[in-house]
């Protein structure tokens, strides 16, 4: 299946420097067929209005961007223009949520988008490693090189029984199943071995190419 339309919520997307420098000149036409979204309120509203064939979700994401984030929007159209420049060259950051992409998942994307459409998580956050391979979504890391230690860290966690607020919430909803407990820590290291995971080059390479 070809990813043809990307919706990518995200809400300090630090990454879209180094994808302009890698895929130039195709970034502009990845960019082209790409909606972002900076918030969550304003992601449910875009995918309750377009069907998308790839949907990227940073873990964490905050309910609404804040007063001013029209400087997202210029960071954006001035990579797109093939301006040089960083996020940190812009004033602002939207805030931050905890795992929100859990909640987000099973709200608005659950058995509501495309059939073949996929669903992956990209963030830099370590915790939302365990929570992505918890509600079963492949989990990309921010960055190149950084995929050591997902499998280590994400073990850890299902062996210790550490599951995040919002992956506890989804299972109190009912949206994980009454044996997830023992079904995810039955599956041992071979489920997490097996599980899709990669950082952002494989992202690149897998998806968006």
């Amino acid at each position: 299946m070809d990813f043809e339309r990307i919706f990518w919520l995200d809400d300090y997307p630090i990454f879209l420097p180094w994808l302009q420098r890698g895929l130039h000149p195709g970034f502009s036409e990845l960019m082209q067929r790409t909606t972002l979204a900076f918030d969550t309120n304003e992601g449910a509203e875009i995918v309750a209005d377009q069907e998308f064939d790839l949907y990227v979700l940073d873990a964490d994401v905050p309910d609404v961007s804040g007063p001013d984030k029209n400087w997202l929007g210029r960071f954006v159209a001035d990579l797109v223009e093939g301006q040089r420049v960083e996020i940190r060259d812009y004033v602002g950051h939207p805030g931050s949520g905890c795992d929100d992409f859990v909640a987000f998942y099973f709200d608005h994307l659950k058995g509501k988008i495309p059939e073949g459409a996929k669903v992956v998580v990209c963030s830099v956050a370590q915790a939302a490693q365990s929570s992505a391979y918890s509600v079963g979504l492949p989990f990309y890391v921010k960055g190149v090189g950084r995929k050591h230690g997902i499998e280590r860290n994400v073990w850890h966690d299902i062996r210790k029984r550490f599951f995040s607020g919002p992956v506890r919430d989804a299972f109190a909803d009912g949206h994980l199943g009454e044996d997830f407990y023992t079904r995810i820590v039955d599956a041992g290291e071979d489920g997490v071995k097996a599980w899709e995971k990669g950082d952002l080059d494989d992202l690149v390479h897998k998806y968006l190419l």
